[in-house]
């Protein structure tokens, strides 16, 4: 054993001295860090970070580090950290667990708390990457729980490897023995999977035995406040109350519950975050119904009159291609709206010469997709819930490294890292397709990004479009309303066909613009209808028809498509900010 010698980092502080072995020894000199200069400017309690990880950190994540340590460092706290997707959750997560470290050590001289840091299996991988990124001497650090018995292995190696990183599915498969350890804080990645109070992990969870909780998640909000109120329940058992009170105070006038939720819940949208990355265009192309598809569509609403869910999900596998449905029909995609987009689409991107992230949720459009790529000599990654945990952590850094700029990832999961996606596929939560478009615009990237949703107009696709617009506009987390079930007569709006509109979107709206792609300002339009408030945020983009040539040819441009004659497409939009 060895005198563990304070050690003093630029004059800011030192560490406390303790009796540790000499590969401990290593690995505490290794922690030595720096505080944040304005903490200590304040008076402010000082944040102890290792200067490699300090030295990289924007504001937003040192205030969200400070608000974590302030909320944590003291036993029977309970935080959620909400940022969207690519504010660096991760790394404010793994600092404060170095610096709660580094009271341990402090007081004890050795590792003597353990720390547990469940994650989706998926990401199990992405986790471990980010450790050995920020901490490089983090091998020792952290112990994988891959199977039950792992599990005892751990409880012996706390010493030298204090964080238990494990999956969901094997907190399910531990049970009991999980529950008999005390942790000194256990982490939730993807918590909104927790959102169903009933459910069985998130009884299990809360059964853990935990001197603080943190929460991780992009939607904290998806669908209602039940939804939120079992996140915030679940980070501080009993503190809001029951869900009745939780529901009658949620109406933004009680100061009392607005200042708990602000003293529980973090959340910063991706605007902090646009000065560092480079430029992002969205569009939206509403693509044409074929005549065939409208007839099916129609026979469909026919016949399926009482299984709401069997009815929308065959109108979505429509939306994309008749032959998802009927296996034997065989229609050239050149007949049908999305996939000739698509088709003219993946010509351009080849000619860029750029990478490209495909997005579906259906296997079998993922099957179909995949072959007209490779018809057209792209390579392709695939990553879908058919691949095995341990093998998709590699295909993603395949997909990344590889020299070839032709390459096509196709995913059903959201993954990959290229300067175009194209999201084929649209969800009913519109947090899905954010997380989707923000795997590649990110901190990393350093070109310019471009984003490509599919739309088909008139039919489902675009109400799942408008319904996406809704929830965002609801779902502001602090000044919550109930998003409620459909109605008859929303479901009579969504399942109804109109193959004679460009655009219903643009319809609802009330723009008067026809597709000229000038703003309403540079038209000097004041009679907007402020009547379509959900909708009023797509005035922020320019509108695009065929009626308009030379603009639209101009947009084509700006798009990356020069080439494409874009004729399925009846209307496009294109955002303007983040320039």
């Amino acid at each position: 054993m060895y005198d563990f010698v304070a050690v003093e980092c630029n004059k800011k502080f030192s560490v406390v001295y303790g009796k540790v072995s000499c590969i401990e020894k290593v690995f505490y000199i290794y922690l030595i860090s720096n505080c944040f200069k304005d903490d200590l400017e304040s008076g402010a309690p000082a944040v102890v970070l290792d200067s490699r990880i300090a030295s990289h950190l924007r504001e937003h994540q040192k205030d969200g580090i400070r608000f974590l340590y302030q909320k944590l460092k003291d036993p029977g706290g309970g935080v959620i950290l909400a940022d969207e997707m690519g504010l660096g959750k991760s790394v404010q997560t793994i600092s404060l667990i170095i610096a709660l470290l580094k009271i341990t050590v402090a007081k004890n001289g050795v590792f003597s708390k353990k720390y547990l840091l469940i994650v989706p299996s998926t990401l199990v991988g992405n986790w471990l990457f980010e450790f050995s990124k920020w901490i490089p001497s983090s091998r020792h650090l952290v112990f994988q729980v891959k199977k039950s018995s792992d599990f005892d292995k751990y409880l012996c190696s706390v010493r030298y490897s204090p964080i238990a990183l494990l999956s969901y599915e094997m907190v399910a498969c531990i049970g009991d023995p999980l529950m008999q350890v005390q942790f000194a804080l256990v982490v939730c990645d993807e918590a909104h999977r927790l959102k169903n109070s009933n459910g069985r992990m998130h009884r299990l969870i809360n059964s853990l035995d935990t001197e603080r909780r943190l929460l991780l998640t992009g939607t904290p909000l998806q669908n209602n406040s039940d939804e939120l109120f079992s996140l915030l329940n679940l980070a501080r058992p009993g503190v809001f109350g029951t869900i009745g009170e939780f529901r009658k105070n949620l109406d933004g006038t009680n100061m009392c519950l607005r200042e708990l939720m602000n003293d529980t819940l973090l959340r910063r949208t991706s605007e902090v975050n646009n000065q560092y990355l480079p430029q992002k265009c969205e569009y939206i192309f509403f693509c044409r119904l074929s005549e065939l598809q409208r007839i099916i569509y129609e026979r469909i609403r026919e016949f399926i009159t009482n299984d709401h869910l069997l009815l929308i999900d065959m109108l979505k596998k429509l939306c994309n291609h008749p032959s998802l449905l009927y296996q034997n029909l065989k229609v050239s995609c050149l007949f049908i709206g999305k996939l000739s987009v698509f088709m003219e689409m993946m010509c351009s991107f080849r000619e860029c010469g750029e990478k490209v992230v495909i997005v579906s949720n259906f296997t079998k459009t993922l099957d179909m997709l995949e072959t007209l790529c490779h018809c057209l000599y792209f390579r392709t990654y695939r990553l879908d819930g058919s691949i095995q945990q341990q093998k998709r952590m590699q295909i993603v850094n395949d997909f990344n490294s590889a020299s070839e700029t032709n390459s096509v990832f196709l995913l059903s999961t959201k993954a990959g890292n290229g300067v175009y996606i194209v999201l084929h596929y649209l969800t009913w939560n519109p947090a899905v397709d954010i997380q989707a478009m923000a795997r590649i615009w990110r901190d990393g990237q350093t070109k310019p990004c471009h984003i490509y949703r599919l739309v088909t107009t008139g039919a489902i696709d675009e109400k799942i479009l408008q319904r996406q617009i809704m929830k965002t506009g609801l779902s502001t987390v602090l000044e919550v309303e109930e998003i409620v079930e459909f109605s008859e007569e929303e479901l009579y709006d969504i399942f109804k066909c109109d193959a004679t509109t460009l655009c219903n979107t643009h319809d609802l709206m009330e723009c008067d613009c026809k597709g000229c792609g000038l703003l309403i300002a540079e038209r000097d339009a004041t009679d907007f209808n402020e009547q379509n408030v959900s909708l009023a945020a797509l005035l922020q983009w320019r509108h695009y028809a065929h009626e308009y040539p030379e603009q639209f040819e101009s947009f084509k441009t700006e798009a990356g498509l020069s080439s494409a004659t874009l004729n399925d497409v009846t209307f496009a939009m294109k955002i303007i900010r983040n320039y």
